[in-house]
């Protein structure tokens, strides 16, 4: 990225809108002018599951809030959060399995859709790829370092110079 730290690349950016799943199925019901229930009932049959896994997303949540904020002088917290960030992940990953293998177990078989399985099994897939990639845990290793102010000046009066030539 602009300060030469490891980003989250397209599969993660996945991963996490994978988790965040409750959230843009609100949004997306939302923006649904027609009828703005149908789309949620489509992924969540019982809306007690939404609820439940909103709150197994908020993780992610808190990861994608940090995201914005990760700059080289950024508050401690800031830090601390980012360093725990593929922790974060995988909790949400292992409570989104947990409230996928709850619904098909104990919905009632008139309210299981064909998506259930499939969220399962993207689940079991998120949760492979979070412990699995390299990338993943380096990415929260690294974090945009302060600059030294002096130096930094130096290099964009050297720049001025050269672009004035």
């Amino acid at each position: 990225d602009r300060y030469m730290c490891l980003s989250l690349g397209t599969i993660a950016w996945v991963v996490i809108l994978f988790l965040m799943r409750p959230y843009v199925v609100l949004l997306v019901s939302v923006t649904n002018r027609s009828n703005r229930m149908e789309f949620i009932e489509l992924v969540y049959p019982d809306r007690l599951w939404l609820a439940i896994d909103t709150v197994a997303a908020l993780p992610a949540v808190i990861l994608v809030a940090v995201t914005f904020l990760r700059r080289p002088n950024a508050a401690s917290w800031v830090k601390a959060v980012w360093k725990k960030g593929r922790t974060l992940l995988l909790a949400s990953a292992v409570l989104n399995a947990i409230v996928a293998m709850a619904a098909l177990a104990l919905a009632d078989s008139h309210k299981v859709s064909i998506v259930s399985p499939v969220l399962l099994c993207f689940s079991a897939w998120s949760l492979w790829y979070l412990l699995m990639s390299k990338r993943m845990r380096d990415v929260f290793y690294d974090f945009p370092v302060e600059e030294d102010p002096k130096t930094t000046k130096a290099k964009r009066t050297r720049a001025k110079r050269t672009k004035a030539k």
